[in-house]
């Protein structure tokens, strides 16, 4: 504890919030007395912003309208959760929300049932594994109306699509009015919620109240949610909106000692406005539909030792520009609807450091409502020594310049979509200085013959990455799949990395003619992303610290592809380069120098247990120029 600092201590309990314990400018400390607020000695607190019920207030189903619509076999199975009576106004529990990923503001989660820490899931069609491809999806057939189309041009009163429905069950159910469709309508990477308006049976045509992002295509991927008709596993549940009542089936081994928990707030747990030199320590959040911390406009703050679960929101949302060294460390996350973190600090302008860092953090099972990756922005901040695992799509999304992620472990991502990474960059020439180091990637990808799922993807003519001394196992899926993919990129650096099992190292897609290199620098959002960092000044610090990259937005001329290299890396059991994508442009490919493709195990310690530590000595031995990993350095310390 820094001397001097005032301490504030939570005894043991949870409290309920159904508004923020907000911390404003006077609640702030200084460098000299900072303040702590902490749990006391080791006694357990946490914030809830949720309810919790008791087992008795659920209810056989009586309503014949309600059984005549379920399978025999689960019809005695089925409890009624009436939530007015159980002391919930169905308000603050909400419903089910129309979004889509890309640009649009995502709206308040809905409410979630946890038992046992066990979230129960809307009643779908397909299940998790059902579906024509076994990934719990259904096609989308013959598109009679794309609907408005969102991502092309603002639309004042935009109109869902009209599209032919390709399986054999939504034309046999009674209602089809609380019935939503997730997925992926066009796009394998933008994946979205809509409501069912109409349904035709005899046409085999459903009708969609809202507008998908990119239009409906035919092919798209999706699923039924809210199907009474399908609830039939245990931990599923059906939503009647207009009446407020719950339908579900319980988890397995539940009985009376089981509390059932429902989070109900929209708001932040904890909230920091322009409070600095504030520290939460061992202080847990739990059950809101919001945030679980945000901080604003505030610096020096640190947030540590605690827990963040079975939240709807984000874990910590802290502001991204101008603040400087706040700290995330040693916290656990998981069972988040969305992502974990967003951290920046600095000025992009100036290119003045942040300085702030996210540190030994475990995040598991996350993303579960919205887009889970979390973000590292602005300037000159880190991500080190932290742990993810367990989301639909990637973990961490980068923005800024000379940000870093190392020292940290990334598995089981990307298990739906395409066209998408474990870290994933791009669409802005400014974002520049990225570096990527000293990580572990393992099991990225999933079964989706899409575009193509890598472990770091650099997208849409992004440059300047470093992507150095990491280990990718079992890496992409897809047409496209590697460790490393360029998308039109340049001046990227692929060194020293080992590839195991995985399809590639190294994918580059350099397509765009001139003339659409050039359009796409006068596009109205990569000049506003460019003029974020003074361009076109050609004195501002960014110009002067990336020169390359200050020349090439100016001249809006496409650098050569053999601006990328590939050095030093070692493949086994898979290829260097995955087809290259030439398109319309000449693409002579990467630039490679001393990289080795070899079939045998090199010497890892104990690969059947997930140990990828090369001894140093044999390292040296069978490879002089790679400079040794030390796999055990990688991870939550």
């Amino acid at each position: 504890m820094p001397p001097g600092a005032l301490v504030v201590c939570l005894r043991s309990g949870e409290y309920a919030r159904r508004f923020p314990f907000r911390l404003e400018r006077v609640d702030g400390g200084t460098k000299q007395q900072p303040v702590i607020y902490r749990a006391f000695e080791d006694e357990s607190v946490s914030l809830s912003g949720g309810v919790t019920i008791l087992p008795g207030v659920l209810d056989p189903v009586t309503e014949a309208s309600i059984l005549d619509r379920l399978s025999p076999e689960v019809r005695a199975l089925v409890r009624k959760l009436d939530l007015t009576k159980a002391g919930v106004n169905f308000a603050d529990f909400g419903g089910f929300r129309y979004w889509q990923k890309g640009g649009l503001t995502y709206p308040p989660p809905r409410g979630a049932i946890w038992i046992d820490d066990q979230k129960l899931e809307p009643s779908r069609f397909p299940k998790r594994h059902g579906g024509p491809n076994g990934d719990g999806f259904v096609l989308t057939g013959k598109v009679r109306h794309t609907g408005s189309i969102p991502r092309h041009s603002v639309v004042k009163a935009p109109v869902g699509g009209v599209f032919e429905y390709t399986d054999t069950e939504v034309g046999t159910w009674a209602d089809h009015s609380n019935v939503w469709l997730y997925g992926y309508m066009k796009e394998s990477y933008a994946d979205g919620l809509l409501r069912i308006k109409r349904v035709d049976s005899n046409e085999k045509t459903i009708e969609v109240e809202q507008a998908s992002w990119y239009g409906i295509g035919e092919g798209g991927r999706y699923t039924y949610l809210n199907v009474l008709e399908q609830l039939s596993l245990p931990g599923e549940f059906y939503t009647d909106d207009e009446k407020g009542i719950v339908y579900l089936i319980p988890p397995k081994d539940f009985d009376e000692k089981h509390d059932i928990e429902i989070s109900i707030s929209s708001e932040p747990l904890i909230e920091i406005d322009a409070a600095d030199h504030i520290t939460i320590s061992g202080i847990d959040c739990k059950l809101t539909r919001g945030d679980a911390i945000q901080v604003k406009a505030a610096s020096y703050v640190v947030i540590e030792n605690l827990e963040i679960k079975n939240i709807e929101g984000n874990g910590i949302a802290m502001s991204e520009h101008g603040e400087e060294s706040n700290t995330i460390r040693r916290v656990n996350f998981r069972n988040l609807g969305g992502r974990a973190f967003s951290i920046g600090g600095g000025d992009l302008k100036t290119q003045r450091s942040g300085n702030s860092i996210v540190s030994d953090c475990r995040v598991s099972n996350f993303g579960l409502e919205r887009s889970g990756k979390s973000v590292l922005g602005s300037v000159g901040n880190t991500v080190r020594h932290c742990e993810f695992s367990g989301c639909s799509e990637g973990a961490i999304a980068i923005r800024g310049n000379e940000n870093v992620v190392e020292y940290s472990k990334f598995r089981l991502l990307n298990t739906e979509g395409s066209d998408a990474g474990a870290i994933y960059m791009g669409r802005n020439p400014s974002e520049t200085g990225i570096k990527i180091r000293n990580n572990f990637f393992q099991d990225i990808g999933n079964a989706l013959e899409g575009t193509g799922i890598q472990g770091v993807y650099v997208d849409d003519r992004s440059g300047f990455v470093e992507v150095r001394g990491n280990i990718f196992h079992r890496v992409g899926s897809g047409r496209q799949a590697a460790a490393f993919k360029a998308n039109g990129g340049y001046h990227n650096l692929f060194e020293n990395n080992i590839v195991v099992d995985s399809r590639a190292a190294f994918i580059q897609v350099h397509n765009a003619t001139p003339k659409q290199w050039r359009n796409w620098y006068r596009e109205k959002n990569i000049v506003a992303r460019l003029a974020k960092v003074d361009f076109p000044n050609p004195n501002s610090p960014w110009a002067r610290r990336y020169p390359v990259a200050f020349d090439v937005a100016r001249s809006m001329k496409q650098p050569d592809a053999n601006t990328n290299v590939m050095k030093n890396n070692i493949v086994i059991t898979g290829d260097l380069i995955d087809g290259i994508v030439k398109g319309r442009y000449a693409d002579p490919g990467p630039t490679k120098e001393g990289n080795q493709v070899i079939t045998d195990d090199p010497g890892f310690e104990d690969l059947d247990s997930g140990n990828f530590r090369i001894p140093a000595a044999l390292m040296k031995m069978k490879f002089p120029d790679f400079k040794w990993i030390d796999f055990n350095r990688i991870g939550v310390r």
